[in-house]
């Protein structure tokens, strides 16, 4: 599960703002997905949206920056113990657009790809709209 806004709003040619995005685990009770393995990484990758039988293109792949802190229920933020350890409580950044995405006005679909240290690659089945509006 991503706790996210439904859609990312972006306007042309700006390269923010942050999106800050907590990763949880619905088969465990939506428990946060431990990122804090220094070899753990989460990108966010984009690609334009499916039109009228066109096929898909990548446009971006952003890494993501871990942060301390864990979403509660009550969508409040703590950072205590444990959660004082970047990615031990799901939260990463996607700090910055690249130009190449918000150059071109229209819609696009992002998902999260999670590398563990591990050699595993977990990629995060709910779809994120992304809209780049003109200026």
């Amino acid at each position: 599960m991503i706790r996210q806004p439904r859609r990312i709003d972006l306007v042309q040619g700006d390269t923010g703002p942050a999106a800050q995005v907590s990763l949880t685990d619905p088969d465990r009770a939506d428990a946060p997905i431990d990122l804090s393995a220094a070899g753990t990484t989460v990108r966010f990758v984009v690609k334009t949206a499916p039109r009228g039988g066109e096929t898909s293109t990548i446009v971006a792949t952003i890494t993501c920056s871990k942060l301390t802190g864990y979403v509660q229920a009550d969508e409040s933020i703590t950072t205590e113990a444990p959660f004082n350890v970047p990615g031990r409580g799901g939260m990463v950044q996607i700090d910055a657009w690249p130009t190449v995405l918000t150059n071109v006005v229209g819609s696009y679909i992002g998902w999260i790809e999670i590398a563990f240290e591990s050699g595993l690659l977990l990629t995060l089945k709910r779809p994120v709209p992304v809209v780049v509006l003109p200026k």
